[in-house]
């Protein structure tokens, strides 16, 4: 029985565990903090409770894969429910759109901005099903390799569904009007990258959230974490926490194990690297057996940060949705200015969930618990952050334009994570939340392997391997990382 460490117990690393337990190997998650999960955790203060990093749940059905893999039974566990509404966004002129899950009320929504818009949307939605059943069936579960991308039959897949125009050229090919166009593009603003020069492969990701549903999981997100780790231990997987790996054993270019900060020294004969891979290379791994060197990711282009505020408020919000978002500027402008402005003349965009208002549990009885995310360069070109300056005007913004009348007055709890806590909390290189850009020469065979072209025995899973950041794309990276695990060893 072959013996596996993951080292890091983020989602990618939990699943990756899970996926090889079940096949027979002998695996151990070891995680530098003292809860599993990595962005996906929670924080639970005075009475609240917040989600930590990630709080819209998408594309249900890659988790009940993991599950089903496993043997399990994802509905025994886990309380998953779409919401009526899946967001609703707030322009600064005044208008909004609210996203329904029912998609005549969606039509008619769209139809105050734009003639046919209801024809527009089902043409959109039917177009990216087809594009998204063919991602999924083709690229997103498969190893990302050079000879699979010119596989001729993936390149007339790819001329046919214009996957390599813009995101934004894509969009207009249905929708004229402005409003329209940043609701299916402001996902860009979270990972800094333009929709002008961004590919059309992404345009899957609106897709996702209006045909596919946003969805809420009650008791809160962490609740996928602890049920994982809770099915892992019944496996027989061993979990280390609070130790920190600060080495991968290597010789001769085979794995022989981990060494941790307490001087231990833990064999095995794979290892799974579930961190950010930058900031592993030149942690974990010796110079000459990275397959990717420091200026490697110098040169590398990676998404945004945040600035995150978590709030316990002692009120309740009637008019308010669970998910809000706000767009200051049209999506283009907000990202050449979160890009170019210094944060204390700058008017950000930003997103508010207020679980409460679905979940009871996260606040005491007549209160709320909300969550502020302002995405914001990375430490890489931003070094300090007006906090209290960008708090002023996206607490005016909440109480004006999204209309939360008190919302200001009623704060009676408040915690904030920076850039910076980020990249101390969970190894982020440069601070950055989504890993590395999915511009177009970063996508597939062009992001780090997932497994290393030196080293027998060592491979990747997460954010910054194909097929890129988000809680669905990382359990793909899992299933991508154990499916090559899994080959190798049965050659």
């Amino acid at each position: 029985m072959k013996k596996v460490i993951v080292v890091g117990g983020g989602l990618g690393g939990i699943a990756t565990a899970l996926r090889l337990q079940s096949q027979g190997f002998n695996t151990t998650i070891i995680e530098k903090n003292n809860t599993l999960g990595g962005r996906l955790n929670t924080l639970q203060e005075n009475g609240y409770r917040f989600d930590l990093g990630p709080s819209l749940i998408e594309w249900v059905e890659v988790f009940n894969e993991l599950f089903s893999y496993v043997g399990k039974d994802m509905q025994s566990f886990l309380d998953f429910h779409r919401l009526p509404i899946a967001y609703k966004i707030y322009f600064k002129d005044g208008d909004s759109i609210t996203v329904y899950a029912d998609m005549q009320k969606l039509g008619k929504e769209l139809e105050k901005y734009e003639k046919d818009a209801s024809k527009k949307l089902e043409a959109f939605l039917e177009e990216n099903r087809k594009k998204f059943e063919m991602l999924m069936n083709l690229v997103l579960t498969k190893e990302a390799t050079l000879q699979m991308f010119l596989n001729p039959k993936l390149l007339f897949i790819a001329v046919r569904f214009g996957l390599l125009c813009s995101y934004t050229h894509d969009i207009k090919k249905y929708f004229s009007n402005p409003k329209i166009i940043d609701l299916l593009s402001f996902q860009n603003i979270y990972f800094g990258t333009d929709p002008d020069k961004d590919p059309a492969i992404y345009t899957i990701l609106p897709y996702g959230e209006i045909a596919l549903g946003v969805y809420y999981l009650q008791g809160g997100i962490y609740r996928i974490v602890e049920t994982l780790e809770t099915i892992a231990i019944k496996m027989g997987i061993s979990i280390l926490k609070n130790t920190e790996v600060t080495k991968i054993n290597i010789k001769n270019g085979i794995i022989t194990g981990i060494l941790t900060k307490s001087g231990e020294n833990i064999k095995s004969d794979i290892v799974v690297v579930n961190e950010n891979i930058a900031s592993a290379s030149h942690d974990l791994i010796e110079e000459n057996y990275q397959d990717y060197s420091d200026s490697y990711f110098k040169k590398a282009s990676f998404s945004s940060s945040v600035i995150t505020i978590y709030l316990g408020l002692k009120k309740t919000f009637p008019n308010a949705q669970h998910h809000m978002f706000f767009v200051a500027k049209t999506v283009k402008e907000s990202i050449h200015d979160m890009q170019h402005k210094q944060t204390s003349t700058w008017d950000p965009s930003f997103y508010i969930n207020i679980p409460s208002i679905t979940d009871p549990t996260c606040a005491q009885k007549g209160h709320s618990a909300a969550f502020v995310l302002i995405p914001v360069p990375n430490i890489q070109y931003m070094k300090e952050w007006d906090i209290s300056s960008l708090k002023k005007i996206v607490y005016d913004h909440i109480e004006n334009d999204l209309k939360l009348s008190g919302f200001i007055n009623s704060i009676e709890f408040e915690s904030i994570m920076t850039p910076r806590d980020w990249k101390r909390k969970f190894n982020l290189y440069h601070g950055s939340t989504f890993g590395m850009s999915l511009q177009l020469n970063q996508l597939g065979p062009f992001r780090p392997a997932c497994k290393s072209k030196k080293v027998d025995g060592l491979y990747f899973v997460g954010a910054d391997m194909h097929p890129g950041s988000g809680l669905p794309p990382v359990l793909l990276s899992a299933r991508i990382t154990s499916d090559k695990i899994l080959h190798e060893t049965k050659r």
